[in-house]
């Protein structure tokens, strides 16, 4: 048989109370800093990651969103990520244009149904285009990169 050790409440509190801030750095709530959901149809998305706290976030929750955008300018040691890219994700089998948007960050996290669908993103008049399959419990990380 089990047995159960009881802690007065007034150390229970004060350990807490000592603890919460190394728990907190420890673990911070990365759900909290995810940008709002948008809705275009059967398409949920976030936008964001210009800022660490952020992009942090968005990297924890990448894994549950079947389509990752990453949005790039240059190559190599030059590198960097851009924001203010208008993109478009149009469904192979219909033809539909499932989202158009103006990206505010430098990554995007798409839900949607599993199908092929094309990706259409543009950036200072230079437009990219990628094939993209979707499907339930993957994980497919498209980058868009700019050259120089």
């Amino acid at each position: 048989m089990k047995t159960c050790r009881l802690i007065p409440l007034g150390v229970a509190v004060a350990g807490l109370a000592l603890a919460g801030p190394a728990l907190s750095a420890a673990a911070p709530s990365t759900m909290s800093q995810l940008p709002p959901a948008q809705h275009a149809g059967p398409v949920t998305y976030v936008n964001g990651g210009a800022e660490a706290m952020q992009a942090d976030a968005m990297d924890h929750a990448s894994a549950s969103y079947p389509l990752e955008l990453d949005f790039l300018w240059g190559r190599g040691a030059k590198e960097s990520e851009i924001s203010h890219v208008d993109w478009s994700l149009k469904n192979d089998r219909t033809g539909q244009t499932m989202v158009e948007a103006q990206a505010t960050g430098p990554m995007v996290l798409a839900s949607l149904p599993d199908g092929r669908y094309t990706v259409t993103a543009t950036h200072d008049g230079k437009t990219l285009t990628r094939d993209v399959s979707v499907q339930k419990g993957k994980h497919d990380r498209v980058l868009l990169e700019w050259p120089q």
